[in-house]
């Protein structure tokens, strides 16, 4: 039963919560997005029947099948509605933050003041917060993390209560959340190394036994993909990482997360750079380059990561070590071993094909539960009874966190609010398009550490791809347009023609000249716009490109 204090904390909870990140309700979609709604518009006239068909094909990427049936119904009903998805991700980071503390305050023996300062650590918790701020993509990570945390609450409960159903429904949880992202597989092996510590005889016999069966079926699951027919295709390019990248991901990995959840990795390469303009231009290129930025973050950060995450990890096994005999230690290690099983999947991830020198934000989201544990148990043991000095400590942690929650999600509303702008403009401005047309931009800078000669608008993907997606709310193109990588590279230019639609984008005028003599295209299909980043500007240059084509045919 919940208490009348505790009605407090949870209210208290929701609304720092949802007031902190209620900004991104002014963002717009990043880059996966784009992609998905693809997938969605080849299979929008598919039945109910059809589409659950489709989604749990075998895939031997990333089997996400029920984040995939949610988001295609959710943009079925809404379209490219930001606002609507937007709303829903603060909704479901609130409610994984609130089940957050009622994991908490078993792991603190019944203590709400540390399961409510545990949960609100974790819920603003600056690092990971493209969990929830990345639109669609974030159901699949606050589903399987919300269900995890549910299926984590259930294992406890059945350590505590001593009875098998509670273990059975936990597994039962766990084996959901994978099927909208496999970023809690790690429980797997942590209730294993649970049930032969905290039991003994024939309950940790029948205990052990039962994990590792639904473990070894799920992954037998899985194996199978790689023998049967592959239907879906993956959202993103998989590759096969190398043998030796993967061993030092998976070493290193578990401290980067730990330390880059605690210190904020924006921080951590604000640092970085000015440090790296120590040492010589020959060394660390020149400063602004993208060789600098290279040096400062492969080389500079990474110490400074592994330095902070190994001082975390020694400090609190120390403490464990020196309080023997005091409550809230095996919350130490309990967020430890969350964190470091809970890491090593990220070490493997289809797509790894270099060191993760910078784990992605939304890779950190699950792996904080353990850090949020792991900080507030440490605090815990190293303030004793001194209840101010706690409130102190943890007040510092909170504080930080806000602040750097508050500036990576304005950042990312401010780059959101310019792309959507340049999208509504670009639509306002030619709401009908010909059968037949190509986009042409010219920019004066480039973004996402391309070379400077690689001048582009300021979107993480191909901006053709995510343009057809746009004009797709309005025209209807062929299926053939999707899904696939035309245009979906942020580098990409290209055209193609199907039945009696065409569709391109260029940044390279010689390339598009050579198109429309492939396609004997009319300059008037093409449609020009120019981006000036340094007062935000964006112009309509149709006019005038126009003229230069037809200055060629003549």
């Amino acid at each position: 039963m919940v208490h009348k204090k505790e009605i407090i904390y949870l209210v208290l909870l929701v609304a720092v919560i949802a007031f902190l990140y209620s900004k991104i309700i002014n963002g717009f979609f990043v880059q996966d997005e784009w992609y998905g709604f693809g997938w969605y518009l080849l299979r929008k006239d598919l039945n109910l029947f059809e589409l659950v068909k489709f989604f749990f094909a075998p895939n031997v990427g990333h089997y996400n099948p029920l984040t995939n049936l949610v988001t295609s119904l959710l943009f079925f009903q809404w379209g490219i509605n930001y606002a609507k998805f937007a709303a829903v991700g603060i909704l479901m980071h609130v409610v994984v933050s609130v089940a957050f503390y009622f994991l908490a305050k078993i792991i603190f023996k019944g203590n709400r003041i540390l399961a409510f300062f545990a949960a609100l650590i974790f819920g603003i918790f600056a690092s990971p917060y493209q969990g929830v701020a990345w639109m669609v993509t974030n159901i699949a990570t606050l589903s399987s993390s919300f269900l995890g945390i549910v299926s984590a609450i259930l294992f406890f409960t059945f350590l505590n209560a001593g009875k098998k159903h509670f273990l059975v429904w936990s597994l039962l949880f766990l084996l959901v959340s994978l099927l909208f992202k496999e970023i809690t597989i790690g429980l797997f092996p942590l209730f294993f190394v649970l049930c032969l510590v905290k039991t003994s005889g024939q309950v940790e016999r029948k205990s052990a036994f039962l994990v590792i069966f639904f473990a070894a079926g799920y992954i037998l699951f899985r194996t199978a993909m790689f023998f049967a027919p592959h239907q879906t295709g993956s959202f993103l390019v998989n590759q096969p990482p190398q043998a030796g990248i993967v061993i030092y991901n998976f070493i290193t990995l578990p401290i980067k997360s730990l330390a880059q959840t605690v210190v904020s990795p924006e921080f951590m390469k604000m640092t970085s750079l000015s440090l790296a303009r120590l040492f010589p231009a020959s060394v660390s290129g020149i400063p602004g380059s993208p060789v600098f930025e290279v040096f400062a973050v492969e080389k500079i950060m990474e110490i400074m990561t592994l330095v902070v995450g190994l001082v975390l990890v020694f400090t609190g096994l120390f403490m464990v070590r020196k309080s023997k005999g005091k409550d809230f230690k095996d919350s130490v290690l309990l967020g430890l071993g969350w964190i470091v099983i809970n890491s090593f999947i990220f070490s493997i991830s289809p797509g790894v094909s270099r060191p993760i020198f910078v784990v992605d934000s939304r890779n950190l989201y699950f792996t904080s539960v353990g850090i949020a544990i792991f900080l507030v148990g440490l605090l815990k043991l190293l303030t004793g009874e001194k209840t101010k000095t706690f409130l102190i400590l943890t007040s510092a942690i909170l504080i930080l966190n806000i602040y750097w929650l508050n500036f990576s999600i304005s950042s990312f509303v401010k780059v959101g609010m310019i792309r959507k702008n340049i999208l509504e403009k670009i639509i306002g401005s030619y709401p009908e398009i010909p059968p037949k047309v190509i986009f042409f931009t010219l920019s004066d800078s480039s973004y996402y550490g391309l070379p400077e000669d690689e001048k582009i608008f300021p979107f993480q993907s191909g901006l053709g791809q995510t343009l057809l997606i746009f004009y797709s709310q309005k025209e209807r193109f062929p299926q053939d347009f999707y899904p696939g990588d035309f245009l979906w590279d942020i580098k990409s230019q290209g055209y193609r023609e199907y039945g009696s639609r065409g569709f391109g984008y260029f940044r390279d005028i010689r390339k598009l000249k050579e198109v429309l003599r492939i396609y004997k295209l009319s300059p008037n299909s093409v449609i020009s716009f120019s981006w000036n980043s340094k007062v935000g500007e964006l112009t309509d240059i149709s006019d005038r490109i126009r003229k230069e084509l037809y200055g060629t045919y003549q």
